[in-house]
């Protein structure tokens, strides 16, 4: 958590500019949530989907004429229940949320609003974009300045510490460390800002929405949907572990053939052809024994990705039409909108399941990093030390010694 705390501190000199990412951010959620609610519109001026004849005379006026004498028993049920209360409160935050819209949307002839919602649904998509992009620059600009930053501060602390410290460390670790350990800490803190703040906002703007269209099935889709992510996550850390594994064994085989192709004099003199032969081809089966394992579980998890949202869709279009059917709460328009809704969460709750990973990985590079930084030089100026000035006459050193490493004397 620590060193977490010190990378996001790396990000004061740049606060103006977050601030101004995090604003865009919020307007790209919003407006792809809105850009989503133009379905409910576009399906009522394109197909009617009331079942009767609609004649918008204003913005402010809906004159409809739907059958409704069926429902008035089980209207007057609902109020004598609190369960029937609240469903009303339900059906007064649609007619309030939706209803102006499509009351502004709907006016005129269909082609006028056709054309209206057409309208209307280009400028949300371009806001959008527009914010979407912008906000990605900010990011970008910010990320790239921590990354040129965290260099200037490592090649400075390069050139201040002792000649020791870089005959205890390998050249190739340090520039490592300049280079690999710096891009990956730069992840993290962008997806600290991106994902913990962007997908945030869209999984509360989205799941509102759809808790106002159906509460019922808004909780039914909260509880099938992590049961099929589960599934999904664990067949990802199968991956990544198997992943590894994978990579060891091409370690391993890369080594055996290059020390072969170094040492063929040897092996020739020795007549080790056979025994060279048997190693190689042990590890390539060990190696194909991984890679093959990361295909069997890695080919199954995209049907079973598919297969778990096909059930999770069917339950959600089982319960939701029985509604629709039943002319309970919900129009096949606010039906098809709150499908939208609920597919659009998937994505931002995958990548916000992926955070932890990315995190902790920048977190380990960050401590690499971080490591060098707080390296204290075992040589300094002492403090009652002063300028010598101009030096006159002779300069004599008598039982003067030096050493980086105890025993190991580099000037007597």
């Amino acid at each position: 958590m620590r060193t977490y705390l010190r990378m996001i501190r790396m990000i004061r000199p740049y606060l103006a500019r977050l601030s101004l990412a995090i604003l865009f951010m919020v307007l790209f959620s919003s407006t792809s949530v809105f850009s989503i609610t133009m379905i409910s519109p576009f399906l009522r001026a394109l197909f009617d989907v009331d079942g009767a004849k609609t004649l918008v005379v204003g913005p402010e006026e809906i004159v409809t004429a739907p059958i409704q004498e069926a429902d008035d028993d089980a209207d007057d049920l609902e109020e004598e229940t609190p369960l029937g209360s609240f469903s009303q409160l339900e059906r007064l935050v649609k007619e309030e949320a939706l209803g102006r819209l499509n009351a502004y949307l709907l006016a005129g002839t269909r082609q006028e609003a056709l054309f209206r919602i057409c309208l209307v649904f280009f400028f949300l998509v371009l806001a959008k974009n527009l914010t979407g992009y912008i906000q990605a620059i900010l990011m970008a600009y910010i990320g790239q300045s921590i990354i040129r930053d965290l260099r200037d501060k490592l090649f400075k602390k390069f050139t201040s510490l002792p000649l020791s410290f870089f005959h205890q460390h390998k050249a190739g670790e340090l520039i490592s460390r300049a280079t690999n350990d710096v891009q990956i800490a730069h992840n993290c803190v962008n997806v600290s800002f991106t994902c913990l703040v962007r997908d945030p906002i869209m999984i509360v703007m989205f799941t509102a929405m759809a808790f106002i269209l159906s509460w019922k099935l808004t909780l039914l889709a909260m509880v099938l949907m992590p049961l099929s992510l589960t599934v999904i996550v664990r067949i990802g850390r199968k991956l990544r572990k198997y992943s590894h594994r994978q990579a060891e064994k091409l370690a391993s085989l890369t080594s055996v053939l290059q020390e072969m192709v170094y040492g063929i004099r040897v092996i020739k003199a020795f007549a080790m052809e056979d025994f060279e032969n048997r190693k190689f081809v042990r590890e390539s089966r060990t190696l194909f024994s991984e890679i093959f394992r990361i295909h069997r579980v890695g080919r199954i998890s995209s049907p079973l990705a598919e297969q778990l949202s096909v059930m999770v869709g069917l339950v959600l279009l089982w319960y939701g039409g029985s509604q629709v059917l039943a002319e309970d709460s919900m129009s096949p328009d606010q039906f098809l909108l709150f499908l939208f809704l609920i597919f659009s969460l998937v994505h931002p709750v995958k990548e916000l399941g992926q955070v932890n990973a990315t995190i902790q990985e920048g977190m380990a590079a960050a401590d690499r990093i971080f490591d060098v930084l707080d390296t204290e030089p075992e040589v300094f100026d002492r403090e009652t030390g002063r300028p010598l000035g101009e030096v006159k006459g002779r300069l004599e050193f008598r039982d003067v010694h030096f050493s980086y490493v105890p025993g190991e004397p580099v000037l007597r």
